[in-house]
């Protein structure tokens, strides 16, 4: 099956079983012979041990659905009436959460309905409507053969499952009912069923009634962070895999920043030895707060950190003094190796609880002064399971990321091949042809970046290196243009490039992967375990196709920001952007719900319009911000770095290709200076600061 196909399907399969629920009440329309026929003959594809396939259905319809639904709805008004089940579906004695879980199901059944705990009789009526199949024109009975044993019982449930399933895929509600095995005596008789075959349960199918409220009704479900217990050895802590690298790898060079270098087997020591002296330090204290620029201490301080239990504050050189005191409060800032001292040592924690905080790192707020954002080893290692699958990294590869470790992308780079035992390169600065020389003298196999960063590369290429080693380039923060994505295939010929889209918040949410014919306006395919929807202003999930807030919930979701409460997992977060998913489960971004525009009533997204800018000739970066505007609500005003001379109607011009009038910029500015912020990203304060004051040039 092809990847795409496959995605497709995948997609169409998740959307089916979110949407799945028990439907109470259908319509007046028969179900096509065939179409029933079909989904059984389906259905006997499920999963059969030994090929036994239990599953026999007794299928009913018209006037012998009738007198069935009729002959036990007698029984049960029958007050004189007894008999035992079939076999006991529910235990003898409850037990929490079980108990919580039943009560709360029907509570919020009987509460759709408008019922109460005092309305008994009318919840009895609601209950005598299972065995009319809640009107459904189809009734299905499941038996199997009593001599079987409880594998025989998996068996029919997948069966079971399936038909239920392929009849949602097929446009039929159902609903799944065990309450016909209070009544196996009559089920028999007017159905002819011998002893020998037990009554599992029944299932009401047919064309679902919309307009009955009873159908609104959805259970809740637990999330996976309470049904799934994870046993894999990949997430194993940090501190006790790097110590173990040390004694696999050994003489194998674990690091490299610079000229400097470093064995397994030494940077293990040194690990264990400032780990002791950290334990010693910061006793008492469950922060470690870190400022030193790109360096081998910094990679070994780090990693002690985790092999003591800290949670790591990793704070930025360049920062001014106010701002490093400003987050750095409680604990003395580590900014060396700590010394030895054989007095000072203390034995560090064997035992690190995976959920608990290990790093904090820092975006701009919207202030832009540091906002801290806290996570567990938890969120790291399952985006390092992510990119076992996704991209196969080994021991065997060389990593190399670009970029300082205050960012969280190089310093997860560098973490991720240290903690598969793979070598990491990194560098002290970036010079991007320096970079490209250690690229080839290394034999780099993967490589982490930002556009930007990839960008200077080819810039500075000579046309010279031979970087054909390079397997993979992965680039995150951004999309990458269609022009340099042609040079990346010059300078890296036999390399796939990985575009993810993700926040320091969520870490990866798609990835969006050149061989796999990913569409060019979208930021890929949602990676596995991450829950993505679309949501409307009413919180609703929005269709495929239409446009909404982007919601996440996922296991590489952060813990929450620094000094405040931490974040509900389930909950999950918006990423601040909008968008929309199509049929096959790609992503696509609009923009960001803050930088949103109002034209006279109309919402314009600023990023439409940039991508716009973008593909005229001599434009090479662009912005687009909303002015206010007492008539219009807001003017669109651009601003444009250009590498030729370009005038104001040309722009208009070039825009009116892909944009209505109203989205049209008003106005347009260039600068040949284009502000950048620290992680290679449009620094869009300073710009509109600059736009502000007058300092830019007019185009006319």
């Amino acid at each position: 099956m092809e990847k795409q196909q496959a995605g497709k399907i995948w997609s169409q399969l998740k959307t089916l079983f979110q949407e799945r629920h028990s439907v109470r009440a259908f319509l007046n329309k028969p179900v096509p012979e065939n179409l029933l026929a079909e989904i059984f003959e389906n259905a006997a594809r499920s999963p059969s041990g030994g090929n036994l396939q239990p599953w026999q259905v007794y299928a009913v319809s018209g006037a012998l659905k009738d007198r069935l639904g009729a002959a036990i709805q007698q029984a049960y008004w029958d007050k004189g009436h007894t008999s035992p089940d079939e076999y006991s579906y529910y235990p003898e004695t409850w037990v929490e959460p079980y108990i919580t879980r039943r009560s709360e199901a029907a509570q919020q059944l009987f509460g759709a309905l408008g019922l109460g705990a005092r309305d008994v009789k009318e919840k009895r009526v609601q209950q005598a409507k299972n065995y009319d199949f809640f009107g459904a024109p189809v009734g299905l009975i499941f038996v199997m053969d009593r001599d079987l044993s409880q594998g025989s019982w998996l068996d029919m449930g997948m069966y079971i499952n399936s038909v239920s399933m392929l009849a949602n895929a097929a446009g039929l509600g159902t609903c799944l009912q065990a309450s016909f095995i209070s009544y196996p005596e009559v089920i028999r008789q007017v159905l002819e069923i011998p002893e020998d075959q037990i009554i599992l349960c029944g299932m009401a199918i047919g064309y679902e009634d919309t307009s009955q409220a009873v159908n609104d009704f959805k259970t809740d479900r637990k999330s996976i962070f309470e049904t799934v217990v994870e046993k894999n050895s990949s997430l194993q802590d940090l501190g006790a895999r790097f110590l173990g690298n040390g004694h696999i790898f050994k003489n194998r060079t674990a690091l490299k920043i610079g000229e400097t270098s470093v064995s397994w087997a030494e940077f293990a020591k040194k690990i264990d030895e400032q780990a002791s002296l950290i334990s010693s330090k910061y006793a008492g204290k469950n922060e470690l707060p870190l400022l030193l620029g790109n360096s081998l201490d910094f990679a070994v301080l780090f990693t002690a950190g985790q092999v003591a239990g800290k949670n790591v504050q990793v704070l930025d050189p360049a920062w001014p003094q106010n701002w490093i005191d400003d987050v750095a409060t409680g604990s003395r800032i580590c900014t060396e190796l700590l010394p030895t001292n054989q007095s000072d040592r203390k034995t560090h924690n064997d035992s690190i609880d995976v959920e608990q905080p290990f790093y904090t790192g820092f975006t701009s707020g919207s202030t832009g002064r540091p906002k801290g954002f806290v996570r567990s080893q938890k969120s790291w290692l399952e985006s390092f399971e992510i990119d076992r699958v996704e991209f196969g990294m080994t021991p065997h590869d060389i990593v190399a990321s670009i970029g300082n470790f205050s960012h969280s992308l190089p310093l997860y780079a560098m973490v991720r091949a240290l903690y598969e035992g793979a070598t990491s390169i990194c560098f002290p600065s970036f010079h991007p042809a320096k970079v490209l020389q250690e690229l080839e003298a290394e034999q780099v196999t993967i490589l982490y970046a930002v556009p930007t960063q990839l960008d200077a590369l080819c810039r500075a290429a000579s046309g010279q290196e031979n970087l054909e080693h390079v397997k993979w380039v992965l680039s995150s923060g951004a999309k990458c243009s269609e022009e340099l994505y042609r040079k990346l295939r010059q300078l890296f010929p036999n390399a796939e490039l990985a575009e993810f889209y993700g926040s320091s918040e969520l870490s990866f949410i798609s990835v969006a992967k050149k061989n796999e014919n990913i569409p060019d306006a979208s930021v890929g395919r949602v990676l596995p375990m991450v829950n993505l929807q679309i949501r409307d202003a009413n919180d609703k999930v929005c269709p495929a196709g239409e446009i909404g807030r982007v919601h996440v919930q996922s296991p590489l979701q952060f813990l929450g920001y620094l000094g405040h409460s931490f974040i509900n997992r389930e909950d999950g977060l918006y990423t601040g952007d909008t968008g929309y998913v199509d049929e096959t489960g790609c992503l696509y971004l609009t923009g960001r719900f803050d930088r949103m525009l109002n034209v006279k009533g109309r919402n314009i997204f600023p990023e439409m319009i940039e991508q716009c800018l973008i593909k005229m000739k001599g434009v090479a970066s662009a912005a687009v911000f909303g002015i206010d505007d007492p008539k219009r609500g807001q003017d669109i005003v651009a601003v444009v770095e250009t590498t030729s001379e370009i005038t104001f109607k040309e722009v208009r011009e070039a825009c009116r290709q892909y944009l209505p009038d109203y989205a049209l910029p008003r106005r347009v500015y260039r600068t040949d200076a284009w502000p950048m912020t620290s992680s290679g990203k449009t620094n869009f304060p300073l710009l509109k600061s600059q736009l502000s004051a007058g300092e830019l040039e007019r185009l006319i």
